[in-house]
């Protein structure tokens, strides 16, 4: 079962933390929810969502993640740790397309059923693997009719946090790209740049912005990483 959905957060924990109950036969009622890092506010809401979906039930959740969005193996660690403990289930938001495909196949072999959330990994759904995703293409439209809204029409936006890797963020910044040339012909994009290996490295490609001699009328980030480093340098500015 894939669902490719884009509601709340807390919607969206709920949803697959019922789908993990109602297959989990483990001994252990414990479901290890592994989130791309613990040191960004961005997913304190889905903590509070599953640790709420399981209030009234036998199950409870084990909330981890690396310190840095970009520890991989950090976060293989923990989904290793998941797997060794025979967790009742598994929700992954994972920081890596491919990097993490052998432990998710693991726990489902071992009937452990896992939920995949943010992010696709190239696995097909099954009785045990289960996707709940964002709807990338109308992120990007979103994303693009608010810039056109708030520059009337007019203006540069330039896109920090771009992926080669990560399928999703093409999609949505082509999404975003497609609705604002034909939405709001009139504004340009003035450049794209990589995502960052940290946020201060993010907040210092935003500073470079905002100090050059075309300086972009908006700011588009992708990620949770970007959108912090873009942040601090338009505070410091």
């Amino acid at each position: 079962r894939k669902l490719n959905l884009s509601k709340s957060t807390f919607a969206l924990i709920s949803g697959l933390l019922a789908a993990c109950l109602s297959c989990a036969r483990s001994s252990h009622p414990t479901i290890a929810f592994i989130s791309q890092t613990t040191a960004v506010g961005l997913w304190e809401p889905a903590r509070a969502g599953s640790l709420e979906a399981t209030m009234k039930t036998q199950y409870s959740i084990h909330w981890v993640g690396p310190i840095a969005v970009n520890d991989i193996q950090g976060q293989l660690d923990l989904l290793d740790e998941a797997v060794d403990r025979r967790s009742a289930g598994i929700i992954l938001a994972p920081n890596h397309p491919l990097a993490l495909m052998t432990q998710v196949r693991n726990a489902v072999q071992l009937g452990i059923p896992t939920v995949v959330i943010s992010s696709p990994l190239p696995l097909a759904a099954s009785n045990r693997l289960f996707y709940v995703l964002n709807d990338e293409e109308e992120e990007g439209k979103i994303a693009a009719r608010r810039i056109g809204l708030r520059l009337n029409g007019k203006g540069s936006v330039a896109i920090l946090g771009l992926n080669s890797d990560n399928n999703d963020l093409l999609s949505r910044m082509r999404s975003f790209e497609t609705t604002l040339t034909l939405e709001f012909p009139h504004i340009m994009i003035h450049s794209r740049h990589l995502e960052s290996s940290s946020e201060a490295q993010a907040e210092q490609i935003a500073h470079g912005l905002l100090a050059g001699e075309r300086i972009p009328d908006a700011i588009v980030a992708l990620t949770a990483t970007a959108t912090t480093g873009a942040v601090r340098a338009i505070e410091d500015d």
